[in-house]
């Protein structure tokens, strides 16, 4: 069991993880993540991104004997490294498998949620339902109006279907 880094060289921000899997398999998923944009990490992602694999070292830390010590090293790393802080490190949470979101990231998810739902969401369209003209701000309100599937309405507004019942309203 593993305690390791990836530490971006010029801004010194690091991520500590810890793994009970080899660490070379442990950055090979890293790297893979990080080449395909596909880390759960946006941050991390984004520096990737934008200065390359070539700033980015991957390093082993520590090691452990069990899941309990493997979850306070990473803990006392994270806190050495000063990694679940902003502008200092990449965690998102505090360490150990049950770790939870550090303060300062509830804050900041807390200042930057926005509600997505319904006629929030940025590719929510209006419909009209052509029979009675009664229109709807989202595809599944016109839906749950007339108890049909979401994917009935799409088709019919797409014009994929020989009688058209509803159309979107710009």
């Amino acid at each position: 069991m593993t305690i390791y880094g990836i530490q971006n060289s010029l801004t010194t921000e690091t991520y500590i993880g810890a793994c009970s899997i080899p660490f070379k398999t442990r950055k090979s998923d890293h790297v893979s993540k990080l080449k395909k944009n596909k880390h759960y990490n946006r941050h991390l992602q984004q520096d990737w991104n934008e200065l390359g694999e070539e700033f980015f070292e991957f390093f082993k830390i520590d090691t452990a004997n069990s899941a309990e010590e493997l979850d306070e090293k990473e803990q006392e790393w994270m806190n050495h490294y000063l990694a679940n802080r902003k502008y200092r490190g990449y965690n998102l949470k505090q360490g150990g498998r049950y770790g939870k979101c550090s303060e300062i990231t509830r804050k900041r998810m807390r200042e930057n949620h926005a509600d997505f739902s319904g006629k929030n969401h940025p590719r929510a369209r209006r419909i009209e339902h052509i029979p009675s003209g009664k229109e709807f701000d989202t595809l599944t309100e016109a839906a749950e109006h007339f108890g049909v599937t979401k994917q009935s309405v799409y088709f019919h507004a797409s014009g994929n279907t020989k009688t058209q019942k509803f159309k979107y309203v710009n």
